[in-house]
C-alpha cells in the first residue's frame, strides 16, 4: 500500500454506490469516513424517528464525526445536545444542535443524573464516568473513538444497577451507507467542508487538521489529468482506477474522476466508504491506496 492519500484508487464495483445528487466532489468525499461512523453509532443505539424526542448526548461535536452526528441525530428526530469547545457552540448549534454544553463542564451539575437516553461518545478520556452517570435506567451509550484518552474507570455498578447497554461501534453494515447515500438524494442532509487543499499542499491540510480551529471536513483535490477530464462521467467503469474517494457516477458532467476525503477514524480499502473491508475484497493494485488513511499519524474520529 503506497499511502492514504492519492490521485487513483481501484476497488470492486460491488463496493461502490452510485449517488444521484447536485453535490460537487469536495462535498460528496466529505462524507467518508465521518458520516458512516456517526451513522453507524447511531444505528446500533436505535436512535430512531417516531419515539419521541429522545435526549442524545454527543461527544466532540465540532470536530468531524461529531458535527455530524449533530445532524444526523437531529435527522432522528432526536432532542440533541452537543458538548464542544465554547468557541464554537454557534457553529454547532447552526448544524441542528438544540442546546450546546461547554466541554469543560461538570455534565452532572448540568445536565443531572438520569437525564439523556443515549450518548455518542468520540472523546472517552477522564471525563467519561459522568457520561454513564447522566444516563438514564436502561440507557444506551456508542462509542467510535477516544481522542481525548483511552483509559478510563467504570463503576460497574452502574453498569447493571442502571442496566445500560454499551455499543462499541466499528463494524458497520451494508445499511448504514445505503442510508447516507438515500439521505444524500433526499436532501435531508448536507456536507460540512471546512476547506479545500490542492493534493500538492497536503502539509499544510495536516497542519489545519491538527490546529483543530476548523468544524466539518478539510478535503484534499487532486489534479486532473486530460483522460479524466474529456471521459464522461456516466461511462466510467467501477472496476477500473478513477479518482479516490469519488461515490458518484452521476451523467451530465465530468465530476465522476473526484476528490480523496482526508478522513481518518478508521483507514479502510476500496471506494465506497464505509464498506466492511473483507481479505477477498481488497484490491491487489501495487498503487492501491486506502481511500481513508493517514499520512503522518493517525487521524481520531
Amino acid at each position: 500500500m503506497d499511502g492514504g492519500f492519492a490521485q487513483y484508487t481501484v476497488a470492486p464495483s460491488r463496493e461502490a454506490l452510485a449517488v444521484d445528487c447536485d453535490w460537487s466532489d469536495a462535498e460528496l468525499a466529505s462524507i467518508p469516513c465521518a458520516y458512516s461512523t456517526a451513522e453507524n453509532m447511531l444505528h446500533r443505539a436505535g436512535v430512531a424517528a417516531g419515539v419521541g424526542a429522545e435526549p442524545v448526548l454527543i461527544t466532540g461535536a465540532s470536530g468531524r464525526v461529531g458535527s455530524t452526528a449533530v445532524q444526523l441525530a437531529k435527522r432522528r428526530g432526536a432532542e440533541v445536545i452537543a458538548i464542544c469547545a465554547a468557541s464554537k457552540a454557534d457553529e454547532v448549534r447552526a448544524l441542528g444542535a438544540d442546546h450546546t454544553i461547554d466541554r469543560n463542564a461538570d455534565l452532572m451539575a448540568t445536565l443531572g443524573r438520569n437525564s439523556i437516553d443515549v450518548v455518542v461518545d468520540i472523546v472517552a478520556g477522564p471525563s467519561w464516568p459522568q457520561l454513564l452517570d447522566v444516563l438514564r435506567l436502561g440507557g444506551r451509550y456508542a462509542c467510535a473513538g477516544a481522542i481525548a484518552g483511552p483509559i478510563t474507570e467504570l463503576d460497574v455498578r452502574t453498569l447493571y444497577l442502571k442496566d445500560l447497554t454499551l455499543f462499541g461501534c466499528t463494524f458497520q453494515e451494508d445499511e448504514v451507507f445505503q442510508n447516507l447515500v438515500r439521505y444524500i438524494e433526499a436532501d435531508e442532509i448536507r456536507p460540512v467542508v471546512a476547506k479545500t487543499y490542492p493534493l500538492a499542499d497536503i502539509a499544510e491540510a495536516q497542519r489545519d487538521f491538527l490546529s483543530k480551529k476548523h468544524t466539518g471536513k478539510l478535503v484534499l483535490i487532486p489534479p486532473q489529468d486530460a483522460k479524466c477530464r474529456s471521459r464522461p462521467s456516466s461511462s466510467i467503469r467501477l472496476n477500473s482506477p478513477i479518482r479516490a474517494g469519488s461515490t458518484s457516477c452521476r451523467a451530465g458532467g465530468n465530476n465522476a474522476a473526484s476528490t480523496p476525503p482526508s478522513c481518518g477514524s478508521k483507514p479502510r480499502t476500496g471506494l465506497k466508504a464505509g464498506a466492511k473491508a473483507r481479505p477477498s475484497d481488497r484490491p491487489t493494485s501495487p498503487r492501491m491506496p486506502a481511500a481513508c488513511g493517514q499520512a503522518s499519524r493517525r487521524s481520531p474520529p
